[in-house]
């Protein structure tokens, strides 16, 4: 199922939602910023709702969610990474994750290349592929923080910059990185690299590595 249509899935069950909602967001400006919103928007749809700021997700806050008789939980800048857990835990019980850290087991993701464009904004790129392609991104969280890591990152923007396929395929892989978004030449460049072109529209293009 893509993106959008599990928005409106559950936008669809939220209007429905008669009995309380059990809310567990993060304790951080992210966590507290979208409870406050989450708050907010629930107040006006006139629902009931329970809220709880924690640290992080245990063991133990998994436990005691799981004694309670809440029929919807709502996780809030948390959860991404404790997928299996949190399925183990609420089996019986209709969850909703939003957050925007990386998520556990994701196999696959993208790149941005470093080029810009005055009609593009690359960030907004990080924002939009997720939902438009269901895929996440090595280059905001990452799995594995280490020199090799962040040396392979800038490999990217190196094998970009020199125009080196092999390097940047090299890299593509060692990062589990399958799609590549790109402006203006560096299109052309990926072009001759045997990528795959999935998309292109305007000065703005999308490649797949195999």
């Amino acid at each position: 199922m893509d993106f959008l249509t599990s928005i409106k899935e559950a936008t669809n069950y939220f209007s429905k939602i008669t009995k309380p909602i059990r809310i567990i967001s993060h304790l951080d400006a992210d966590g507290l910023s979208s409870a406050s919103i989450m708050v907010k928007t629930l107040k006006r749809l006139d629902k009931i709702f329970i809220l709880s700021i924690v640290k992080q997700i245990s063991p133990q806050l998994l436990e005691e969610l799981k004694r309670e008789s809440y029929e919807t939980y709502l996780f809030l800048d948390t959860g991404s990474g404790n997928l299996n857990e949190i399925n183990n835990a609420l089996k019986d019980r209709t969850v909703f994750i939003l957050d925007h850290h990386q998520p556990q087991d994701v196999k696959t993701n993208f790149l941005v290349s470093e080029s810009y464009s005055i009609t593009s904004y690359g960030k907004a790129y990080y924002s939009y592929a997720p939902i438009y392609l269901n895929i996440t991104t090595p280059s905001g969280w990452y799995k594995i923080p280490s020199v090799e890591y962040f040396s392979k990152l800038e490999g990217i923007r190196i094998s970009i910059e020199n125009k080196d396929c092999g390097l940047l395929i090299g890299n593509m892989r060692y990062l589990n990185n399958d799609y590549l978004i790109a402006y203006n030449k560096d299109c052309e460049f990926l072009n001759g690299c045997n990528l795959k072109e999935i998309n292109q529209i305007n000065n703005v293009c999308l490649y797949k590595n195999g």
